[in-house]
């Protein structure tokens, strides 16, 4: 009876186990993705009252780009026609990405910082302190593929911005910031069907765009004691103009961790 009971938890945990790998392995395949939070933004709040971050790390970042699905559809209609029987069928409202941030602070230093992202989609990011409370952030990131002979490194952000709170309890910044993204529409192939989270890598079809927008930042963090560590709350919001596509969107963004 103790074997069988033993013999079931053990076929559950590999059912449990198979449901997970197949999640990451869509994740990792799926080509359509926003460009990451860059959370090396953080220096600007490297200032905690009286001693420095350093070494921080972003759990959980959420953002997402809501360009709207039929805008997409219409746009690679025009862009990149189709075969009689086939047709392009985008569902997804928005390209999102969820990652997770190592963010490289160093207590000796205000003047830059980077970060690392793990998750949907990789990448990597740098900000560095101008004069006069301004700040020049880098970021790419990887994104669905344009051509075989193109890298998957291929989405971009640059911002510049100026620091208005320094943080603790909150901060706040307010720039501009271009993007370079590469916007996905999957498609069915002489009606063989489709699949929203890209099962078939061939069935879909990506576009380089290029925006410009503003765009604003809110920190929240507890104050803790003299030098511990505190949890942060970690806002983003921009409004968007597409040139390719020729449309304004928002794009948001959520992370929370500790610094």
């Amino acid at each position: 009876m103790f074997l069988n009971l033993k013999g079931k938890a053990d076929l559950k945990c590999m059912r449990d186990y198979k449901w997970l790998c197949l999640l990451i392995s869509a994740f990792l395949l799926l080509p359509g993705c926003a460009i990451h939070a860059p959370m090396s933004e953080m220096v600007m709040f490297h200032d905690k009252g009286g001693y420095s971050a350093r070494y921080s790390h972003a759990i959980g970042s959420f953002t997402g780009e809501m360009y709207g699905a039929d805008k997409i559809n219409e746009y690679a209609r025009s862009t990149k026609p189709l075969g009689k029987n086939s047709e392009y069928h985008k569902e997804k409202e928005a390209e999102i990405s969820f990652t997770t941030n190592a963010i490289f602070m160093f207590e000796d230093t205000d003047r830059f910082a980077f970060s690392l992202s793990l998750g949907m989609p990789p990448g990597a990011d740098l900000t560095v302190k101008l004069p006069a409370k301004f700040y020049f952030t880098g970021t790419a990131s990887y994104g669905a593929s344009l051509s075989n002979s193109e890298s998957n490194l291929n989405q971009f952000q640059v911002i510049l911005q100026r620091r208005l709170k320094e943080g603790n309890p909150l901060g706040m910044s307010l720039g501009i910031n271009w993007n370079r993204q590469v916007v996905v529409a999957p498609y069915d192939v002489e009606n063989e069907g489709y699949s929203t989270i890209y099962s078939g890598l061939d069935n879909y079809t990506s576009f380089k765009t290029n925006s410009l927008g503003i765009r604003g930042v809110m920190m929240a963090s507890n104050t803790d004691d003299y030098g511990s560590a505190s949890t942060f709350l970690y806002l983003t919001g921009s409004y968007n103009y597409n040139f390719a596509m020729d449309i304004f969107y928002p794009k948001i963004g959520v992370s929370v961790g500790v610094y």
